[in-house]
């Protein structure tokens, strides 16, 4: 049998993402797209999200409800945050012959109320 290479590759990685808007539950991010799309299409991102103690996890699938594109740049909203946690965001960009490698994380960001001022509280300290 003979097996032809594939011509495609994965996408190069998605740019560092931004948090340009958050809440109590969720963050709005936003990237820059691949500088290489490997020859095909980019058909969605994963954006990934880990907490101070855990591992990666998908956290969002985009499509082109929850995904805005502009020229350069991707943004989505990421639901399902816990309030008061520390976590970080990546993204990687797929196209039919597979996935890239991660972008950069964000640095780490603490869930909140945009409109509430970290408090210094100590009776907060969990």
């Amino acid at each position: 049998i003979f097996l032809a290479e594939n011509p495609y590759r994965p996408p190069s990685s998605p740019g560092e993402p931004k948090i340009v808007d958050f809440d109590n539950k969720s963050v709005t991010l936003r990237w820059d797209k691949p500088k290489n799309d490997g020859g095909r299409p980019i058909t969605h991102y994963i954006i990934q999200k880990k907490d101070k103690f855990g591992g990666w996890f998908d956290a969002l699938i985009t499509d082109d409800q929850n995904c805005t594109a502009t020229i350069d740049e991707l943004e989505a909203r990421v639901p399902g945050l816990s309030e008061g946690k520390w976590y970080q965001f990546r993204v990687i960009a797929v196209n039919k012959a597979g996935e890239s490698d991660p972008s950069p994380e964000t640095k780490p960001h603490l869930c909140r109320h945009k409109n509430l001022a970290p408090s210094i509280d100590k009776g907060q300290a969990g």
